[in-house]
């Protein structure tokens, strides 16, 4: 069909008003580049899958438009970032809920059963993402098992430091060189508060100073 042909139907109007029910730039896009079918079959095919959607209550919610990160995904030696993959892993998740829902009807519903089996299950990756990225959006320790040699390695390391530490306010004449007995953390560095005119009693950078000394 033409454009000026469409322009007379008012065509554009009516992507418009499909644009207000869009959950994403993605399904913007889509409705944007649509044009009319002319193959009698596959309208009639597209009309009795929208009337099957019609009696089914599809999760429809927001979600984010992650075609640049699977983009990114697919150049060797790329790295994907936290925020990346949890991104991925809400998308993957509602998929999981649409084809749950669809999975439901598609026994008495043809369209429905056509159309899951294009919708594919991914749930091993989604699994992947949940297992080794926490809520907090850290990642688990659990994640790799390099990943968690180092970080119990590291452990190991800032145990020592802190029982180094806490034995220094073991110290005979810890009162005299300790303003207060407690250990804190500055610039990624412990910290013990010191007495001015005690430093030199004790082997270590000074990080700062106070007027009250």
């Amino acid at each position: 069909m033409r454009d000026r042909d469409l322009s007379k139907l008012e065509y554009g109007k009516i992507k418009e008003k499909l644009r207000e029910f869009a959950h994403s730039p993605a399904t913007e896009e889509l409705i944007q580049s649509l044009r009319p079918l002319r193959e009698k079959e596959k309208l009639l095919e597209e009309i009795e899958l929208y009337t099957s959607f019609s009696e089914v209550e599809v999760p429809l919610y927001p979600f984010e438009d992650v075609r640049g990160i699977l983009k990114r995904s697919r150049i060797e030696g790329a790295v994907l970032s936290v925020e990346e993959l949890l991104s991925l892993q809400r998308v993957l998740s509602l998929l999981r809920e649409i084809r749950k829902v669809i999975g439901r009807e598609a026994e008495s519903k043809p369209p429905l059963r056509r159309l899951s089996r294009r919708l594919h299950s991914f749930s091993s990756l989604e699994n992947l993402i949940e297992g080794s990225i926490d809520r907090r959006g850290f990642v688990k320790d659990s994640a790799g098992q390099e990943l968690y040699r180092i970080r119990k390695s590291i452990k190991g390391v800032e145990r020592e430091i802190m029982e180094r530490l806490e034995s220094l306010f073991r110290r005979p004449d810890a009162e005299k060189i300790f303003s207060d007995r407690i250990i804190t953390l500055r610039n990624n560095r412990y910290v013990v508060p010191v007495k001015s005119s005690q430093v030199k009693k004790i082997f270590g950078i000074v990080h700062g100073t106070s007027s009250s000394g």
